[in-house]
């Protein structure tokens, strides 16, 4: 019994109670116990019957036949809450019991009771169930849309004869079936979000049924939806007939997520329903990377899965006994464990689902929400668009035309494009002439970035490669092509290009457009220049403005049909490439190179398709625009249609347009530029000199003799407490390249790197890619090793922002937000001044020593950096407040936005 002692903590958390029994006497019991007590430490906490006349042991069944009666016996009975035997083990008396296979079918028999579930052979906990055939019509219409693992519901009043459908797909044939089936009539359609995995079907069934559409009105700018709708907001109710739809916010995976709380009235006053949507899932909850990994949206990751952590608190206050209707399952690349049934209960979620593991401990949940997440597919940043925005209608499914190869041949010759949609490996093999096989487009979050990788008939071309280069040459090898070309589009500023090293390792060509100085071997092609890469051609469309060779590379099919522009930074999605960057190198002015941009976009780009698909080189989050959009794909008609620049009525208004509200550059812009025209040393050597590992005194003696900065890369959250005096932080797990760049500026500056263990060469690759290549080496052991080593530390004086609110005497204390304009114009402590990171070394020089002053920023990633740069330049004496603007707006500290120019960086 002793096994089962020391398992009691499993056995709590899946909610079985133990009970042992032995046909000894209670004497002999006691004193058994104690002495297991005694050699073991194995202390037993449940209770143990003493069944001396055998009684409980033959009502059970438990006395193996052929055996004494008095022997000892391996019997294991796993009873139900209303005391039925479900599962009996018996073990030969010299086998000992397993365990495992114990707490196995224990998990078991939970996971069929609750979801009405079978196992298959060799079962583990997480694996596949089987899943009864449906018996209903609505359960059927859930299946069918298995292959997105997604569910949509259809739920009805059948006194009342109306009827709601929640998260609905785009071919609605199924809903209307339902509902002819069972004699109702669709009033209500619900969405729990923005969908990003596939096409929701909200508006086709609106149109054809008269439906009213409720959707979240929850999520703040950039989240609402644009056509007519009943907006919803946290605790809204919904009247369906005898049904009541009531609103929970629950955000973390999007922002505006909301669920539904359904009561069935007059059959019970309680809720008995939640449709949790893409927030809580079975044994598993919604991930929060999405915004920042597939649509470039640098920062939400971890502010998601914060609020994703307060969301299942709520979702913990609800009564056990309440069925969860998921929006997705197993095989969602919205989550990363989800299980393979279709609902679950509140209960079980909450002692199954690891997301409920972390009472008081959000560190651990973020941390482990956010580990090994999959690459989520690009295409989700699109679908996440088309969701929210006025489009054509899908009211009736197409039927699908069998082609034969004269009607495939004479559609290709009117020029229609053929999409191959095999694996590379199958297209090379062979394909139709004149069809594509799919770009890729490979985006980096933390520099907004997007480099492009294009093959045909066995040859490739990179388009804007990033700095380390051996993801290409695998992919190369992987895909057994040859890279005939390597494009760029422009001069970089805001990031080093892996052009050079690129070109050095295959012995491809390096083509810029016209006016391009490089000084290393490269083609600066002609305006109308054609390329060749297998069965397509790239064809040279010279777009100056942004910078002087900017180009754009128009993409052909082999019959020559436009396809697609990789448009560099000359046209982003809802914005252009700001015309200030190049005026010393062009002997020009931003106006001047403004009026040059739109000559390029009107006669260049705007007399292109409507269909050719626009591929930018950056989206929302770069300092290379100022009003781009979080997506990273688009169509060129819908940026004709909604992009401000490209709506303005002639070059003088444009020019006005495009000018205006553009920040100070980043210094380090122009030193980038340089290096992307003059070359640089290889990454592999930058990366072997910066992963030196040094000692403490090693670390200490290198600092001390050279001018290098130490670079501290840890979370604000971490750092705070304890560092090298004179460390500057800027988190790795943020916009790290270019805050870096921001901040130090200097790419030549030496660096001594101090991380988390095992994040060395993450950091040093993020540094190259900004070209930071002086990194001297990094802590080994990081900065306990430090401290085991008895050196000096220092910390940063940090308050909550509870203690702040408690403290602080608006009008009376200094505060400073560090903030950039924009977020302190929209909402701001009364009375705070505006002084953001961006321009620390601008604004501390004016900063009064002995005046103290309290600090901030959004969420405490910004105001750690300038803490960590204030102290290593001698500012003491102030208080940095933790979690930011967002933890003090939950207080009661006065706010407002109305901006005092007094407040602003112009004073």
């Amino acid at each position: 019994m002793s096994g089962f002692a020391l398992e009691k903590d499993f056995f709590n958390k899946h909610n079985a109670k133990l009970i042992g029994l032995s046909i000894d006497s209670i004497h002999a019991h006691i004193a058994w116990v104690n002495a297991v007590n005694d050699k073991t430490g194995v202390l037993f906490e449940f209770p143990i019957i003493a069944d001396i006349d055998m009684s409980v042991s033959k009502l059970y069944g438990m006395l193996q036949p052929g055996e004494s009666e008095t022997a000892a016996v391996r019997a294991v009975f796993i009873i139900d809450p209303i005391g039925k035997v479900r599962l009996v083990m018996y073990y030969p008396l010299n086998v000992g019991r397993n365990m495992e296979e114990i707490k196995r079918t224990l998990i078991a028999l939970q996971v069929s009771d609750e979801n009405k579930v079978a196992m298959p052979l060799n079962w583990q906990p997480g694996d596949k169930v089987i899943v009864p055939a449906p018996k209903t019509i609505e359960a059927l219409a859930e299946r069918k849309n298995s292959s997105l693992e997604m569910a949509s519901y259809f739920i009805g009043c059948q006194k009342a004869g109306v009827a709601a459908v929640i998260d609905p797909k785009r071919d609605v044939d199924t809903y209307l079936e339902i509902a002819k089936a069972n004699n109702m009539t669709i009033t209500h359609i619900f969405e729990t979000h923005i969908h990003a995995d596939f096409l929701a079907g909200s508006r086709e069934l609106a149109k054809l049924t008269g439906a009213e559409m409720y959707l979240s009105d929850e999520g703040g700018p950039g989240w609402e939806y644009e056509f007519k709708h009943h907006g919803l907001k946290d605790g809204d109710k919904v009247q369906i007939g005898n049904l009541t739809m009531e609103v929970i916010h629950t955000p973390g995976h999007t922002p505006e997520s909301i669920s539904f709380l359904l009561t069935d009235n007059p059959a019970s006053k309680e809720p008995v329903m939640l449709f949790t949507g893409d927030f809580v899932f079975v044994g598993d909850i919604g991930r929060p990377d999405l915004l920042e990994k597939a649509a470039g949206l640098t920062g939400t990751m971890d502010a998601g899965a914060k609020e994703m952590y307060k969301s299942i608190n709520k979702f913990s206050s609800l009564p056990d006994y309440i069925q969860v209707w998921p929006g997705h399952g197993a095989g969602s690349a919205c989550g990363k464990a989800l299980g393979a049934v279709p609902s679950t209960t509140v209960g079980y979620e909450k002692v199954r689902n690891w997301a409920f593991q972390y009472d008081n401990d959000e560190k651990g949940f973020v941390q482990y929400l956010l580990a090994d997440q999959p690459e989520p597919p690009k295409y989700f940043a699109m679908m996440k668009s088309l969701n929210k925005v006025d489009r054509p209608l899908l009211t009736e499914v197409p039927t699908l035309k069998k082609l034969s190869a004269a009607d495939l041949k004479d559609a290709m010759a009117k020029g229609m494009k053929v999409l191959d949609a095999r694996d590379k490996v199958e297209f090379a093999a062979g394909f139709i002439p004149g069809s594509l096989n799919i770009q890729e487009q490979i985006y980096t979050g933390c520099l907004a970035q997007g480099a492009y990788y294009i093959t045909s008939n066995g040859e490739a071309a990179i388009i804007d490669p990033l700095r380390e280069v051996k993801p290409y040459l695998h992919r190369l090898d992987k895909d057994g092509v040859k890279l005939k070309y390597i494009f760029e589009t422009h001069f970089h500023a805001d990031f080093v290009s892996g052009h050079v090293d690129l070109s050095k390792e295959t012995g491809a060509p390096i083509v810029y457009g016209p006016n391009a100085a490089c000084e290393f071997d490269c083609i600066s092609a002609a305006d109308g220049q054609e390329f060749k890469v297998g069965n397509v051609t790239i064809k040279v469309l010279h777009t100056p403005g942004h910078t002087m060779e900017s180009t754009t590379f128009l993409l052909k099919d082999e019959n020559g049909k436009d396809h697609c522009i990789f448009s560099g930074d000359t046209l982003f999605l809802g914005d252009v490439g700001r015309p200030d960057l190049a005026q010393k190198a062009a002997n020009m002015t931003q106006d001047q190179l403004a009026g040059l941009l739109y000559d390029s976009l009107m006669n260049k780009i705007m007399p292109l398709a409507d269909d050719v698909i626009v591929y930018p080189a950056h989206g929302a989050g770069s300092a290379c625009g100022k009003n781009m959009m979080a997506e990273t794909v688009d169509t060129l008609g819908n940026q004709k249609r909604m992009n401000y620049a490209l709506n303005q009525p002639n070059k003088e208004a444009f020019i006005k347009a495009v000018t205006d509200g553009l920040t100070t550059p980043p210094a380090y812009f122009g030193l980038n530029v340089a290096m992307n025209k003059k070359g640089y040393d290889s990454f592999e050597n930058v990366l072997n000199h910066g992963m030196k590992a040094l000692s403490p005194d090693e670390f200490e003696l290198v600092a001390e003799s050279t001018d290098a900065l130490i670079l501290d890369t840890r979370a604000n959250n971490v750092f705070y407490r304890g560092f090298i005096p004179q460390s500057v932080n800027i988190g790795l797990d943020g916009d790290f390249a270019p805050w870096v760049g921001a901040l130090i500026v200097d790419v030549k500056q030496p660096i001594l790197l101090v991380t988390d263990e095992g994040r060395e060469e993450e950091a040093i690759t993020r540094l190259s890619r900004v070209g930071f290549d002086n990194v001297l080496g990094h802590l080994k052991g990081g900065f306990q090793a430090w401290l085991q080593s008895g050196k000096e530390a220092d910390v940063v004086d940090r308050i909550s922002a509870e203690q702040f609110a408690n403290d602080v005497k608006i009008g009376e204390d200094k505060i400073v937000d560090l903030r950039k304009e924009s977020e302190y114009a929209a909402e701001h402590v009364d009375e705070a001044y505006n002084r953001p990171l961006d321009y620390i070394n601008d604004w501390i020089k004016d900063v009064n020593p002995k005046e103290h002053f309290f600090i901030h920023c959004a969420g405490g990633y910004r105001s750690m950096a300038a803490a960590s740069i204030l102290q290593a330049r001698g500012y003491r004496n102030f208080t940095e407040i933790a979690g930011g603007f967002k933890a003090i707006s939950e207080t009661n500290v006065p706010k407002t936005d109305f901006v005092c120019q007094s407040k602003t960086m112009q004073s």
